[in-house]
């Protein structure tokens, strides 16, 4: 039984000691309202979640091995505003609400990973790209010069001078391309925390 149909037969329970006015039994109710339907044991068992939930309401005589309930006080106001049904649509529109929450939450943690991520890169792959370039020129600063002909150096410099050239404009795209997406990811973060606050 779900909690919508048990919040139902909680109501229509409620409207028979209202239309019953003075005690009852359950198997009276049960006999009237629900022998087709429901064991005997069954409605007894949501008549006593109603007596924890309700106990300004409904009640039951104090006498030993009593099985008499009546109505301490008149549930109409309470089924008027939607009784059991609409404190169970209540709970689930919180239920929701906290999954939500709990998602969104999830979503704001992901997108810090990766803006920090994303904040490393940019960080230490200049420093990385510096260091293979001071490489680069101490190696050839410091390699014995052989006598090389002049027309195979300028050739070793211009290659040199090339592939330096590239990795700088390899090294500027991924970093334009890292700084773009660091920027969306920490407007993404933005908005999930002014979505989390309201």
């Amino acid at each position: 039984m779900n909690g919508l149909e048990k919040a139902k037969l909680k109501d229509k329970i409620l409207n028979f000691a209202i239309v019953k006015k003075s005690q009852w039994e359950v198997e009276e109710l049960w006999e009237d309202k629900f022998k087709h339907g429901y064991s005997i044991r069954h409605i007894e068992s949501i008549v006593e979640e109603i007596l924890i939930e309700l106990p300004e309401v409904l009640d039951k005589y104090p006498q030993p091995g009593s099985k008499n309930y009546y109505l301490k006080s008149s549930p109409k106001d309470f089924l008027d505003w939607g009784g059991f049904v609409s404190l169970y649509e209540v709970s689930q529109i919180e239920n929701k609400d906290v999954y939500d929450k709990i998602k969104l939450e999830d979503e704001i943690r992901k997108l810090q990973k990766i803006s920090l991520e994303q904040k490393t890169k940019t960080h230490y792959l200049p420093i990385v790209i510096s260091i293979i370039s001071l490489g680069f020129a101490a190696y050839s600063l410091l390699k014995p010069f052989d006598s090389v002909p002049q027309e195979q150096y300028d050739i070793k410099m211009k290659s040199i001078k090339k592939e330096l050239k590239q990795i700088k404009v390899d090294f500027k795209q991924k970093n334009d391309e890292l700084k773009d997406r660091l920027s969306k990811a920490e407007m993404l973060i933005a908005v999930y925390e002014s979505d989390s606050t309201n």
